[in-house]
């Protein structure tokens, strides 16, 4: 059985697939690539038992670049750090200056991450993010914790 959503999201539309097992996921993932292969502008991502169609230019990196431009952050005060596929868009030196993933990372964002120059966190989920948030703001975390222990 599968199951889908659809949700507007700005001028771009999400479709999504569940399935119920990853036979099925597996199929699916064929058909879609012999069939989309030739348009453009679509995009596609897999996650287990889930699968999003989106537009080309509609990934969380371009989607942190709208917030930021419309906060008016620049790139390099932007720390990103990512664990799955549908993290790739956002592992970019354009979006943000510090880049990172944790030790359990899929293969393809550890490769974009070691490209970029980024930090791949040597402990899995959280540990891994705090691995790289001491990394990148060791400075200021080390002078917020001085200033916090004299009050």
């Amino acid at each position: 059985m599968i199951k889908g959503s659809i949700s507007q999201a700005g001028p771009y539309f999400t479709k999504n697939i569940k399935t119920t097992d990853l036979e099925e996921i597996e199929e699916i993932m064929k058909q879609v690539y012999l069939h989309t292969d030739h348009i453009a502008d679509l995009s596609y991502l897999r996650s287990t038992i889930y699968m999003r169609f989106t537009h080309a230019e509609y990934h969380k990196g371009s989607s942190l670049q709208y917030v930021c431009k419309e906060l008016q952050v620049e790139a390099k005060d932007v720390f990103v750090m990512g664990d799955g596929e549908n993290d790739l868009g956002m592992l970019d030196q354009e979006v943000a200056a510090m880049i990172a993933c944790p030790e359990n990372a899929v293969y393809e964002v550890k490769r974009r991450v070691e490209e970029v120059g980024g930090i791949i966190a040597g402990k899995p989920v959280s540990g891994g993010v705090v691995q790289a948030l001491e990394a990148f703001y060791y400075d200021t975390l080390s002078w917020y914790l001085i200033v916090s222990s004299w009050t």
